[in-house]
């Protein structure tokens, strides 16, 4: 009986030491869990959720994650609470791990901006431009670093249109610059020079051309190759032809239109005499004569020439009393024209005989007959002429003294 007590009695502390080490398995089987991290995510613009690794001791309970920068709430739960305990769970749950997922602020880029450029007077171009979050607003500068505006340029000249967009809460701000050009528009000429017509030189400077009319830019004009430009229009006083040569200088929001040239012909004036020759009265002295009082002119030389001889600027002389034709001309200078007309540029002129100086004859006084002819006068004498005698009205006149 003692044996039986003693052997159950051994089997019951075999029991109890054998519940006991039970018990102590049981609750070593259960496995601790590190609470996970959660990574952040960069802000997209769509709704973001953490990214929880997998496992078999937990489930995800919330998750909801968001679209803006922020911390958003993830709950994890034991999947057994016999089998996992948590090494930091919730204080007010110990089946529960409560975590923080964060959304950061991303950073932001304008990826493309374009202006395509417009000649002047033509209608402005829209900037055109893409970035990673935001839309860009467009302000412009006429430098990369200087000053920008919304006020878009509309003079000719080179540019830089800026993108950007503001930084908010959940992307930062950005910016991007473009150069683009607003081109020269073609001055026009709506009047262009011509030569003045039937210009005739006149002694004093006159201009050449009429003056041209330029839209978007201003005339000039020079004279001849070597001339100098000048908004002035070329005049000349001497006649010849002439080269004048314009164009336009483009204002700031116009291009320059290249040279041209027209040529221009200013011709001769007719010549005039301010005093006509005219002939002297001319009577014989037994001299060389000129047969003409001389002309004046203002345009050039006067020439002369006698009956079929040969031009010259000496005024024609004779010493005989005799007549001439005495023709004149003008050979007109650089200026002129030559003045020639033998029908009425003439002159006759004719050199009178002189009255000759005459002595008489005398009669012979005392005459006596001799026997002999005797002359009946004395010999008169003439200058310029020669006396002739006869005897009786019905002799012979003869230089001889008559005789008797």
């Amino acid at each position: 009986m003692r044996k039986t007590l003693r052997a159950l009695l051994f089997m019951l502390v075999v029991s109890l030491v054998l519940g006991a080490f039970a018990a102590c398995d049981t609750t070593a089987e259960k496995t601790k869990l590190e609470t996970p991290t959660v990574a952040a995510k960069v802000y997209t613009g769509s709704k973001l959720t953490a990214t929880i690794a997998e496992s078999e001791g937990y489930t995800v309970v919330t998750n909801e994650g968001g679209t803006d920068v922020g911390e958003y709430d993830v709950v994890l739960k034991l999947s057994d609470e016999t089998k996992y305990e948590w090494a930091k769970p919730d204080a007010d749950d110990a089946t529960r791990v409560t975590l923080k997922f964060a959304v950061t602020k991303a950073t932001n880029e304008i990826t493309a901006l374009a202006l395509d450029g417009w000649t002047f007077g033509e209608t402005a171009n829209i900037p055109t431009a893409a970035a990673k979050f935001g839309t860009p607003t467009f302000t412009y500068g006429a430098t990369a670093d200087g000053e920008f505006s919304e006020t878009v340029p509309t003079a000719a000249g080179n540019y830089f249109v800026k993108a950007t967009v503001a930084a908010t809460a959940n992307y930062d701000g950005a910016e991007k610059t473009a150069e683009f050009r607003i081109a020269y528009s073609n001055a026009t000429l709506t009047n262009m020079p011509a030569a003045v017509a039937n210009l005739v030189y006149t002694g004093s400077a006159q201009e050449l051309v009429t003056a041209g009319v330029a839209d978007g830019g201003t005339m000039q004009y020079k004279l001849g190759t070597d001339g100098t430009w000048s908004s002035d229009i070329p005049t000349a006083t001497n006649a010849g032809e002439y080269t004048v040569y314009y164009k336009v200088l483009g204002d700031d929001n116009h291009g320059d239109i290249a040279e041209a040239s027209v040529t221009v012909v200013m011709a001769k004036a007719n010549s005039t005499f301010s005093k006509l020759p005219s002939a002297p009265d001319l009577h014989y002295t037994g001299e060389m004569q000129a047969l003409l009082v001389a002309g004046e002119t203002t345009c050039g030389t006067i020439w002369y020439k006698l009956d079929d001889g040969e031009w010259t600027t000496t005024i024609p002389t004779e010493i005989n009393a005799v007549g001439h034709n005495v023709y004149y001309k003008i050979v007109g200078d650089d200026n002129h024209n030559d003045l020639v007309d033998d029908e009425t540029q003439k002159l006759y002129v004719t050199i009178a005989r002189a009255n000759a100086l005459v002595t008489a004859p005398t009669a012979k006084t005392d005459l006596t007959y001799n026997g002999e002819n005797q002359p009946l006068v004395n010999a008169g004498s003439a200058t310029g002429a020669s006396i002739e005698y006869k005897l009786g009205a019905d002799g012979e006149w003869t230089q001889t003294l008559p005789t008797a």
